[in-house]
């Protein structure tokens, strides 16, 4: 067993420095009525990798959410109206999503961008009349393993992502267990002297 520390610039050490996920700040409808904070996020290690959707003129809920073949889906975000549920998947995750809103007070449509690159169809509705497009994507190399927002009981009124790097998510053939011990702050400014410190069974693996 091997102990070792390093601060979050250290690319020389036992296993990956720290990586924070991103989160895109959601948009959608104005409703103001009955609203709660929802979030769904993915375990560590993961991503969305299938989503349900629900809709008729809008958005009637968004989710379950699976974030990989093995792992239990999160709950789904809004009521149990509308059409469907529609589903969609895509093993490499996805890395944008296109948020159609303004005409019901709730998101009006979603459209997924796979990993790919390839674009899902529009579920729910779009009125150019009322409805603005706002596209949400994660940064390159980064997937959506989250979204977090506000909600009715019975429909999603906004929707934004939290995004993962993608490549983080997979450690290299033959790579040993390895687990994270722990954060280490020391110094008057964290943000210098943040960094972490790792467990690893077997030999020690430099990345």
């Amino acid at each position: 067993t091997h102990t070792a520390r390093g601060a979050l610039t250290d690319t020389h050490t036992c296993c990956h420095p720290l990586h924070a996920d991103v989160r895109i700040a959601p948009v959608g409808g104005n409703w103001q009525w009955s609203l709660t904070d929802y979030g769904r996020t993915c375990a560590l290690g993961t991503f969305i990798t299938g989503v349900s959707i629900r809709s008729g003129a809008w958005i009637d809920a968004v989710g379950p959410f699976n974030c990989g073949p093995t792992i239990a889906a999160q709950p789904a975000v809004g009521g149990t109206g509308g059409g469907g549920p529609f589903s969609d998947t895509s093993a490499a995750g996805y890395r944008a999503v296109r948020i159609e809103a303004g005409w019901s007070g709730f998101v009006d449509g979603i459209a997924l961008t796979r990993a790919s690159g390839a674009t899902t169809s529009l579920y729910g509705g779009s009125y150019p009349s009322a409805s603005k497009t706002l596209m949400l994507s994660c940064p390159n190399g980064s997937v959506v393993a989250g979204v977090y927002g506000k909600t009715t009981p019975q429909y999603p009124v906004t929707l934004g992502l939290i995004c993962r790097d993608g490549e983080r998510q997979r450690a290299p053939a033959g790579a040993p267990s390895m687990a994270v011990m722990g954060v280490l702050i020391s110094g008057p400014s964290m943000d210098r002297h943040l960094g972490y410190e790792c467990k690893i069974w077997g030999d020690v693996w430099g990345v």
